[in-house]
């Protein structure tokens, strides 16, 4: 009580009362400095971290920037080196112009040059492309809408050559005319400022005497683009003739020739002349004529016309691809893809019949607790079960995990594999374990990332003609890891691009990585095929522990009549291999690698010297550190 008494009798003092208060005021400012200090220091920290975080996301894009440039300059190089060994030297034209008159056949090749631009320089570019031809039976039809009265003047002492001037509205009728009119045995399009190469219509004539009952034979492209004073040329290594593939983007392109018997019979219809030359080549197929395919670049394409989709460019896309399923008897929808300049044609699943995911594992707990988790929480297609086939786990907690998706998916049971690993015979055993009518085998180093992946797949495999379904795989770093497999590729087969960039800008590699299409092979890591069609072939050859049995198991389908597909629509993360590696890695056998190489080669043969689905021309701008 003293102390108390003490204390306010003090404060009570004259002036002490205002230092107390002045000491209370001191004591908020400093605490109020010190707030904002650190604020300003956690303000000043934070700008350092996201000045941190920008430098490296530049550095990050910088290097990217630096890889790009590199494959670029990689593929430029490789690609004027191609040029440079395939360009017609003068002697050769001279040799082919003397060759063409001893030629069995002489086809009369009429070219129609569509002027949709209006500019005088671009057809003139493209009549002297016809003119410095070593093939001289050829006749020449300007389709232009305006008046080209000098061109006129120039060349009206060649009768090869007639100008008609046409409302652009009525170009496929003039086309029609034309053909009708024409007296020329094949007839081909060039776009104005487009250019023939001077070999190109000698290699179709002497292509027409080596198979005479083709009645359409396209060839390779290059798309030149001219940037100020920068010319830039990208190839088109296309595949041999693909109806998957053609539903997705008009791949045969230009430059191609078609029987004017055939084209008098089924006409261009009255689109957009992109969509019609399109709309015809479906309908091709429908008919059942010979299409085949030369693997040389003959054309030069200066306006890049595959990769424009706006306006009205591709207007009516829509109409002939739904119109090409009527004609196939098949159900679905047709969407453009968002990112890239191909179509989608997404076919009727009826019934929702069972998949049966065999996924063999071993141990690896972080891979398969990760392939099952996400399989379960991301799947949106739900009438499925999986079959785990344990190759002989001693690991608790992957048992352990097998005991928990038991209970909490029903659908799943766990088969056992005695003996040896052996791939085929896990994927055998896991076969003949499973309910489903479709298999859909899964390696346990995957991820779902997209929600409907088994739908896109399914879509494919459940059509009448489709044998095995594959998808795009991507390393953890979203490069390419599967998008097909080559036959032949290494000797035996091989993945298409591995290691490349997901989204490439060239034609060529974004063909192959992001169109629907047929493939030779799609890899055994994530397959999708019919039970039946599975058992047909006698499922995977147990000869083939490890390697090649996909690609063997593909073969077979093809030879049976099915034709396989690889879609970029299901996308997973692939982190490949996890436990036996790769045999270039060293970590596998060998020798018993060399001796499924044996195996494969006395088994396919020939088969194996070509993959139709595949140009070898466009191992020339692959890199060794990207395949």
């Amino acid at each position: 009580m003293m102390k108390r008494l003490v204390k306010n009798t003090i404060k009570n003092l004259p002036g002490v009362k205002r230092l107390y208060k002045d000491k209370i005021r001191l004591e908020t400012e400093v605490s109020e400095l010190q707030k904002e200090i650190k604020d300003q220091l956690a303000k000043a920290e934070h700008q350092r971290l996201s000045e941190v975080k920008r430098l490296h996301r530049i550095d990050r894009e910088r290097l990217g920037e630096i890889a790009q440039l590199r494959t670029d300059l990689f593929q430029v190089s490789h690609y004027l080196q191609w040029i440079y060994q395939n360009s017609p030297l003068p002697t050769t034209l001279r040799t082919q112009s003397h060759q063409s008159a001893r030629l069995s056949r002489k086809p009369k090749m009429l070219a129609i040059i569509i002027n949709s631009r209006g500019l005088t320089y671009e057809v003139e570019s493209s009549i002297q492309s016809l003119l410095g031809q070593s093939y001289k039976y050829w006749q020449a039809v300007i389709l232009s809408n305006k008046p080209l009265t000098a061109l006129e003047r120039k060349y009206n002492d060649n009768k090869a050559i007639s100008f008609i001037e046409v409302k652009s509205t009525h170009v496929t009728d003039e086309l029609n005319k034309n053909i009708d009119q024409s007296r020329a045995d094949f007839v081909g399009i060039v776009g104005a400022g487009d250019q023939l190469w001077p070999n190109a219509l000698y290699e179709f004539a002497a292509y027409i005497n080596q198979y005479p009952g083709a009645d359409c034979i396209y060839s390779d492209e290059e798309y030149i683009t001219i940037k100020g004073k920068t010319v830039v040329r990208k190839p088109f290594f296309k595949p041999e003739y693909s109806l998957d593939s053609l539903r997705s983007i008009n791949y045969i392109g230009r430059f191609n020739i078609l029987r004017c018997q055939v084209a008098q019979k089924i006409r261009f219809k009255d689109f957009n002349l992109h969509v019609a030359e399109w709309d015809l080549l479906l309908r091709l197929d429908a008919s059942n004529e010979k299409i085949l395919h030369i693997d040389k670049i003959l054309y030069s394409n200066y306006n890049s016309k595959i990769k424009q989709t706006k306006g009205g460019e591709l207007a009516g896309t829509d109409q002939v691809l739904e119109q090409e399923l009527l004609r196939q008897n098949l159900q679905g929808n047709v969407t453009k893809q968002s990112q890239y300049p191909f179509w989608r044609v997404q076919y009727t699943i009826k019934d929702s019949p069972l998949v049966s995911i065999i996924i063999p594992t071993k141990n690896q707990y972080e891979y398969i607790h990760r392939c099952l988790s996400t399989l379960l929480q991301k799947t949106t297609y739900r009438s499925y079960e999986i079959v785990i086939v344990d190759t002989g786990t001693n690991d608790e907690k992957v048992l352990q995990l097998y005991k928990d998706i038991s209970v909490s998916r029903p659908k799943t049971r766990v088969v056992y594999w005695k003996g040896k690993f052996s791939f085929s015979g896990a994927c055998n055993l896991g076969a003949k374990e499973a309910s489903g009518d479709y298999y859909l085998f899964l390696n346990n180093d995957t991820e779902i990332i997209a929600p409907d992946w088994l739908e896109n797949m399914l879509e494919q495999a459940s059509r009448p003609g489709i044998g095995a379904v594959g998808c795009k795989l991507l390393y953890p770093d979203r490069k390419v890891q599967h998008c097909g497999v080559v036959i032949g590729k290494g000797g035996v087969a091989g993945h298409l691009l591995r290691g490349w960039e997901e989204n490439p800008d060239d034609i060529s590699s974004m063909f192959y990585i992001n169109s629907t299409r047929n493939t030779s092979a799609v890899t055994g890591a994530c397959m999708l095929i019919d039970k039946t069609k599975f058992w047909t072939v006698k499922g995977f050859d147990e000869k083939l522990r490890v390697t090649f049995n996909d690609a063997d198991l593909c073969l077979k389908l093809m030879e049976e009549g099915w034709l396989n597909i690889y879609t970029p629509l299901s996308t997973l993360i692939h982190y490949e291999s996890v436990s036996i590696g790769q045999p270039d890695e060293q970590r596998r056998d060998q020798s018993e690698f060399r001796q499924a190489i044996k195996f494969m080669e006395k088994k396919w043969g020939e088969k194996l010297q070509k993959d139709k689905f595949f140009n070898r021309n466009f191992y020339y701008l692959v890199s060794d550190s990207q395949e």
